[in-house]
């Protein structure tokens, strides 16, 4: 079927596309309604954005505090709804840092919904509410259904009963 596109920008950087199927050439008014939808888009694509960076930059805040132990770490367990025991991994790949701390993300959030996940330093790291053995089979069925299986190397703490724990998992 043939397509007809356009580009989505939002200062001058290129956000996206929009496509859509029609039968032959786009007519004017075809075009005029792309046209005038690019600016919605990249409007709401934009938002999305700050939406989503907004987000992951308050989960790396609380893994820094969960890290850090004593009060901090306890608030933000209480604020994350998050009671041991808690185990930490660390997930490292060769490249595409930033989408493999989303995908680990989005695997927690589907396996391990009582968890948290961000990169803190060059690491993605995760602390779940799980024993160390759990951590072990939820992170395998990570590994194994990653599209960067091989390249990628995660270490697993050990099993913290407190948050005063949390630090020492993940020095493991």
């Amino acid at each position: 079927t043939p397509r007809a596109v356009i580009a989505v920008r939002a200062n001058g950087q290129l956000l996206g596309s929009i496509w859509a199927a029609v039968t032959g050439r786009p007519t004017a008014s075809q075009q005029r309604i792309l046209s005038s939808a690019a600016p919605l888009v990249a409007q709401l694509i934009s938002r999305e954005r700050l939406r989503t960076d907004g987000s992951r930059r308050e989960r790396e805040d609380l893994m820094a505090q969960l890290f850090l132990g004593g009060d901090e770490a306890a608030a933000a367990a209480r604020q994350l709804n998050l009671r041991g025991p808690f185990t930490v991994a660390a997930i490292h790949g060769d490249n595409a840092e930033p989408a493999l701390s989303h995908s680990v993300s989005l695997h927690l959030s589907a396996v391990a919904p009582r968890s948290i996940s961000a990169r803190w330093g060059n690491r993605t790291y995760a602390v779940l509410q799980a024993d160390e053995s759990r951590t072990v089979k939820i992170l395998e069925d990570f590994l194994a259904r990653s599209r960067q299986g091989s390249s990628l190397k995660i270490g697993v703490g050990r099993q913290a009963d407190h948050t005063n724990g949390i630090s020492t998992s993940r020095a493991d």
